[in-house]
């Protein structure tokens, strides 16, 4: 019967199976003492058997010249005769003992080479797989035959001292169950695995001793596996009566044990590189994960999932720290509820309760009560700073109530984990502040063009109403040509403020679209100004179509051509302009130009009500990458050029 346990998954050679059946080849089928109790063990000369031939010599020899001494009485020829029956007598007992020894010889060589022959096919079948649950079965079916054993069991630890070993066995059902109660004996007693030993069984613990009499075994061989002195496994084996542990069955277990071991250590060292492949690849698809996210909120709830998943924690936590770096406060929270002390809130890391600064590892001191976590989950904790540069964001923190505290593997892991973190983080606080940026600079643009536009309208139509309700409270005559005439100024106003107002609301609308890209938007937005305004914008582009730009830059150039076209519209006089756009050498270039009243740019500078649009052009086009030249000449029109360095992109 074979069984096995905890073996390494997916890892096979081609090669292997060669090896394996040249090792069961040379390994024939397990077979004990009792079923063939006539096939002799190969005994070595003992240094007994040849005094007894020397003395058996010797004792010829003086039996020799006792005849010799002897004759003149025997007779000569009674005398000869004995002398020739001694020397016959001790040729063939020479011989004897000769071909005696010639025979023991060939078989110690005979077995010899068979078990060079199986110590080679194991080598080779250990050499070509770096699993050892591949060769395991004929390894020991060859340690059975070699030693004529019941029962083999190989156990061989796991890399990981967190992790059961992997256990096979090979022999019959009743010695393999006495092999495990002695495994079990001798995990609970260290002390009975000091070193390799062969001994009877009656010499083990009265229980198991017992047990192997009722059974008929007599022989326990217990053999470690070391790798460069480190223990990685044991070899087990129990005989009956014609079990063979001579030196020379002793000898091939060692050498078969140095090479289980090598192969053992080999799988140790494979397996653990495995464990970091995945552990690694966890690690970064849980960090694209969190990269791709774009709220603070969804990558702190992704990153205690994540601590969870990769660190195999039973709790998770992440807690950030306030402004001042004195306080944190939970932010986000994994596991079961009972698990936390509260959802969110502000949390207090100080005094006894840890160990360490907050720039690094906190553990809990044993009897101290983490506030965040409940104790119940808090059997072991560890948490791992989150810093972005040299700047403190928080801590993120792994909890278990497992009897196993986290290994170091683990903690790397947080670690990782804490530093994904971190730049995630740091990259959505500032998409944030960008965004509240962006939102302040748009409002504080629309309440100046508001300034500017509506509200300067409206108080314009104010006075005009007031003055026309005045000239209508007067009596009939010229002052109702005057009335006339405000109410057609008052009209002609209105107008303007609603264009004003339609062209801001365009603008606001007006987005890059993906699917016809900066230039057909440029030509939506022209015809739609067309049509409310009566502006018309003459469109010129280059054969060349323009490289793709950055959406951000692209949307801010928008806005300038925008912001460049109402102040043609408002200030030229006329009801053209026109814009190209051209795709030069290293750049691309926007030019928004007039042939109306022009202006001098230097004097606009120093007014704050028209240099205000100016200076949110000039910030635009710098946010994009670019340069902003304004040329103007009054009487002579305006011109607006807007430079952007590009490298070759996809077509717009």
């Amino acid at each position: 019967m074979v069984s096995t346990s905890n073996g390494l998954d997916g890892i096979r050679c081609s090669a292997g199976a060669a090896s394996l059946a040249a090792l069961e080849t040379a390994a024939p089928a397990v077979e004990s003492a009792s079923d063939h109790p006539d096939r002799p063990a190969v005994q070595r000369p003992s240094s007994r058997g040849g005094l007894a031939v020397l003395l058996l010599l010797a004792s010829l020899a003086l039996l020799q010249a006792a005849i010799l001494a002897l004759e003149p009485v025997l007779g000569h020829y009674a005398g000869h005769i004995l002398a020739f029956a001694n020397l016959g007598l001790g040729t063939s007992l020479l011989l004897f003992v000769a071909w005696r020894a010639l025979s023991t010889a060939g078989l110690s060589i005979e077995r010899q080479r068979a078990e060079l022959a199986t110590v080679q096919a194991i080598a080779a079948a250990l050499a070509t797989t770096p699993d050892i649950r591949s060769p395991a079965p004929a390894v020991l079916q060859a340690v059975l035959s070699e030693t004529r054993s019941r029962a083999a069991e190989l156990v061989a630890l796991s890399e990981d001292a967190s992790q059961p070993p992997a256990t096979f066995s090979l022999g019959s059902p009743q010695a393999l169950s006495w092999l495990a109660a002695v495994r079990a004996s001798e995990d609970a007693r260290p002390g009975a695995r000091a070193g390799a030993h062969v001994a009877p069984t009656s010499q083990l613990p009265p229980p198991i001793a017992e047990a192997a009499t009722a059974l008929g075994l007599r022989t326990y061989a217990y053999i470690p596996l070391v790798d460069s002195a480190k223990p990685v496994g044991v070899l087990r084996l129990v005989a009956g009566d014609g079990g063979r542990f001579d030196s020379t069955a002793e000898r091939l277990l060692q050498s078969i044990g140095s090479q289980v071991a090598a192969a053992v250590r080999t799988r140790q060292a494979l397996q653990g590189v495995l464990d970091r492949l995945d552990e690694a690849e966890a690690l970064y698809q849980t960090g694209l994960e969190i990269a791709s996210l774009s709220t603070v909120r969804e990558i702190q709830e992704r990153a205690v999932r994540g601590v969870r998943a990769i660190v195999g924690s039973d709790a998770a936590a992440l807690c950030l720290a306030n402004e001042d770096r004195s306080s944190l406060t939970l932010a986000s929270i994994s596991g079961p509820v009972d698990a936390f002390r509260q959802a969110r809130g502000d949390v207090t890391f100080s005094g006894p309760a840890t160990a360490g600064t907050p720039e690094r590892f906190l553990w809990l001191r044993p009897g101290s009560r983490c506030p965040a976590v409940g104790d119940e989950y808090c059997v072991h904790h560890v948490s791992a700073p989150v810093l972005a540069g040299a700047v403190l964001i928080g801590h993120l923190c792994a909890a278990s109530c497992g009897a196993e505290p986290p290994t170091e593997r683990e903690q790397t892991l947080l670690t990782g984990l804490a530093n994904v973190t971190a730049i995630a983080l740091a990259n959505a606080r500032l998409r944030e502040s960008e965004h509240h940026r962006a939102v302040r600079e748009e409002r504080e643009r629309l309440a100046r063009e508001m300034h500017d536009g509506v509200a300067q309208v409206l108080g314009y139509l104010h006075l005009k109403a007031q003055a026309t309700r005045l000239a209508l409270a007067q009596p009939a005559g010229p002052n109702i040509g005057k009335a006339q005439a405000e109410l057609e100024d008052i009209a002609e106003r209105a107008r303007e403020g609603y264009v004003d107002v339609r062209e801001t609301i365009l603008g606001l609308r007006e987005t890059i679209s993906p699917a016809v890209g900066f230039t057909g938007t440029i030509r939506q937005y022209l015809r739609k100004l067309s049509q409310q305004s009566g502006f018309e914008v003459d469109l010129q582009t280059s054969k060349t179509p323009l490289p793709a730009l950055a959406p951000n830059a692209e949307q801010q150039l928008l806005r300038v051509v925008q912001e460049a076209l109402t102040n043609a519209r408002k200030h030229s006089g006329l009801d053209r302009a026109r814009v190209r756009l051209e795709k030069q050498p290293g750049e691309v270039l926007i030019v928004v130009e007039d042939d109306g009243k022009g202006f001098d740019p230097a004097g606009v500078e120093r007014e704050d009500s028209r240099s205000f649009g100016l200076k949110i052009m000039r910030e635009r086009v710098e946010k994009a990458g670019g340069r902003l030249e304004i040329e103007s000449t009054p009487g002579e029109g305006t011109r607006v050029r807007v430079r952007i360095a590009v490298s070759q992109g996809e077509e717009t």
